[in-house]
C-alpha cells in the first residue's frame, strides 16, 4: 500500500511537470507564430506606412507654400481695404487725393507693387504714373466685392502680376476700385523650385483647372492653359477623373499620380485660400518612390513590432498566472466553504458559526442583531422510536427549511447534535424583534419533516439581543443559553427572550431540567 501511494504521488508530480512544460511550450510556439505574423505584416504594411508619411510631408510642404502666398497677398489686400474705406466714407473723388492715397498705400506695405485707384470706367491714378486707364486691360473688372486675379501684363509696370481688386464704396454703392498688382517675381521665392530633386513644377490653377501661373521645371502637365485638359488624356493613378474634378471644385487637400508622354508625376494639391486658387506641386514619381523606399527600409518599425510581440508574450504569461491564481483562489474558497459547512444540514458548523458571528460583531459594533439558540424537543425520543436515520432527516429538513425561510445574509449554523444558532443581522426596532420572534415561533409550529411520514418537531428557543444583552459572541451565547434553559424549564415548545431577571437566580438554584441519556437537555 505504501509503495502504491508513493508511486501515485510520483505519477502526479510527473503529470504536473508535463503540464507545466506543455504550457510553456504552447506559449513559446505562440510567440514564434506571433513574431512571424508580425514580420510578414510588417513587410506588407510598411510600404503603405512609408507612402502615407511621405505624402503627408509633401502635403505639409505644399500647404506651407500656399500659406505663404496667402499671407503675402492677404496683407496687401487688408491695407488696400483700409484705404478704400477711408476714401469711400469721405466720398473722395478728386484724383489728386487718390494719388496721395496710392503713394501712401505703396509706402505702407512691405511688398513692392503697382497700385492704381480708378473710377468705375477704369480711369484714375497710380503710384507709378499720374494717369492710368485700365478699361482695356484683361484684368479690369467692375466689381462690388473683393476679387483676386492674375494677369500676364499689369499695364502699369508691364509685369506678370497677381492682382487684388478692392471696391471703394459710398453708401453701399461702388464709386471706384483699387488695383494692387504684385509682380510674379515677388512670389517666385516662395516656390521651392530647387527642392525635391530639382525637377519639380508648380502651378496655381482655378477650381476648374485653368492654369493661372506656373513656375519651376517644364512638364507636359503644366503646359498650355488647362491642367484638366492635360490630365484628361493621361493615365490617372489612385484617383478617377470625376473625383479629381470634384476635389478641385471643392478646393480640398488631395494627392494623386499620373502618366503621360513618358512622364510619371506625383501631384500634391492644396487650396491657397485666396479666391478659388489651388496650389499644385508636380514631382517626379521616381523621387517620391525613393523617399518611400527610404522610409520603408528603416528597421525601427521592425524593432517596434518585435517589442510588441515580447510585450504580448509577457501579457500572456501574466494572464495565465492570473487565471491560475483565480483558479487556486476559487478552489481554496470551495475547500474553505466545505470546511465551514455541516454536511448533514448544509448550514455552517459550530466553528464557522462562531467565527462569522464574531467577525460581524467586530465590524458592526453598533448594529442591533438577534440571536436565536434552539434545539429540538425530545430529540432522543425521535431517534429511539423512529430511528437515527429519521432523526438525521429531521435535522436535514430543518436546515433546508431554515435557509428557505430566512435571509441568505443571516448566519445559520448547527452547533451541536440537535442545537442550532440563528443570527439575524440589522434589526432596526423593538417591533422587528417581536416580529422575528413570532416568525421563528410560527416556523416551528408549521415545521414538518419526513418524506413519507410527516413529523411535526417542536423546539425550545432562547433569544438574546446584540449589543444590548452582550457585546461578544461568548457572552451573547451565554445569555441566549440562559433563555433557552428557561424555555425548557417552562415546559418546552416556546420562545423566551433573555432578561436581567434570569441572572438573578444562579444556575445551581434553578429547578433541574431532565437530561437525555445522549447528553442533550430533554
Amino acid at each position: 500500500m505504501i509503495g502504491d501511494s508513493r508511486k501515485k504521488k510520483l505519477n502526479n508530480r510527473d503529470t504536473s511537470k508535463r503540464n507545466v512544460i506543455i504550457q510553456w511550450g504552447v506559449l513559446i510556439g505562440i510567440l514564434f507564430v506571433v513574431i512571424i505574423v508580425l514580420l510578414w505584416h510588417f513587410s506588407m504594411t510598411s510600404k503603405e506606412a512609408a507612402k502615407q508619411t511621405v505624402h503627408g510631408d509633401l502635403m505639409a510642404d505644399s500647404a506651407a507654400c500656399a500659406d505663404d502666398i496667402n499671407a503675402m497677398v492677404s496683407s496687401i489686400t487688408s491695407a488696400g481695404q483700409a484705404i478704400a474705406a477711408v476714401i469711400g466714407d469721405e466720398n473722395i473723388t478728386e484724383q489728386s487725393t487718390w494719388l496721395r492715397y496710392s503713394q501712401l498705400l505703396s509706402s505702407s506695405i512691405p511688398t513692392p507693387c503697382a497700385i492704381a485707384i480708378v473710377d468705375m470706367d477704369g480711369n484714375g491714378v497710380s503710384n507709378v504714373t499720374p494717369q492710368v486707364d485700365l478699361s482695356q486691360k484683361d484684368y479690369f473688372v467692375q466689381t462690388r466685392t473683393q476679387k483676386y486675379l492674375i494677369t500676364e501684363n499689369d499695364g502699369i509696370l508691364g509685369n506678370k502680376a497677381y492682382v487684388s481688386v478692392v471696391p471703394i464704396k459710398y453708401k453701399g454703392e461702388s464709386i471706384g476700385m483699387i488695383y494692387m498688382c504684385i509682380p510674379a517675381s515677388e512670389l517666385a521665392p516662395i516656390f521651392p523650385v530647387y527642392g525635391f530633386d530639382g525637377k519639380a513644377s508648380f502651378a496655381i490653377v482655378s477650381k476648374n483647372g485653368e492654369i493661372l501661373s506656373r513656375f519651376g521645371a517644364e512638364s507636359y502637365f503644366t503646359t498650355g492653359s488647362s491642367l484638366m485638359n492635360n490630365l484628361r488624356s493621361s493615365e490617372l493613378i489612385d484617383i478617377t477623373f470625376a473625383k479629381l474634378s470634384m476635389r478641385l471644385e471643392n478646393q480640398v487637400n488631395f494627392s494623386f499620380s499620373a502618366k503621360k508622354n513618358g512622364e510619371e508625376k506625383a501631384f500634391i494639391s492644396v487650396p491657397v485660400g485666396i479666391g478659388d486658387w489651388q496650389y499644385i506641386t508636380v514631382i517626379n514619381q521616381s523621387h517620391v518612390d525613393m523617399l518611400e523606399t527610404k522610409g520603408w527600409s528603416t528597421a525601427s518599425n521592425m524593432v517596434r513590432n518585435i517589442i510588441i510581440a515580447v510585450c504580448m508574450f509577457l501579457e500572456m504569461i501574466i494572464l495565465i498566472a492570473v487565471i491560475n491564481k483565480f483558479r487556486y483562489n476559487s478552489e481554496s474558497k470551495q475547500l474553505a466553504d466545505k470546511a465551514d459547512t455541516d454536511l448533514l444540514t448544509d448550514l455552517y458548523n459550530k466553528i464557522a458559526t462562531e467565527r462569522r458571528i464574531q467577525e460581524f460583531m467586530d465590524e458592526n459594533s453598533d448594529t442591533q442583531c438577534l440571536m436565536f439558540l434552539f434545539d429540538i424537543d425530545n430529540f432522543k425520543k425521535i431517534n429511539d422510536t423512529m430511528g437515527h436515520a429519521f432523526g438525521d432527516e429531521v435535522l436535514r429538513s430543518l436546515g433546508h427549511q431554515l435557509k428557505s425561510e430566512f435571509r441568505v445574509t443571516d448566519i445559520m449554523g448547527r452547533t451541536g447534535g440537535d442545537e442550532f444558532i440563528l443570527f439575524l443581522k440589522n434589526i432596526k426596532s423593538d417591533e422587528q424583534l417581536e416580529r422575528e420572534g413570532n416568525r421563528i415561533t410560527n416556523f416551528f409550529h408549521q415545521f414538518k419533516a419526513g418524506e413519507y411520514v410527516k413529523y411535526s418537531a417542536t423546539a425550545s428557543i432562547g433569544a438574546a439581543v446584540y449589543p444590548r444583552d452582550a457585546k461578544n459572541f461568548r457572552d451573547l451565547y451565554k445569555t441566549a443559553d440562559l433563555a433557552l434553559y428557561e424555555a425548557k424549564r417552562r415546559g418546552k415548545n416556546q420562545l423566551v427572550f433573555y432578561n436581567k431577571e434570569l441572572d438573578a437566580v444562579s444556575m445551581e438554584k434553578r429547578e433541574p431540567v431532565p437530561i437525555d441519556n445522549d447528553g442533550t437537555k430533554a
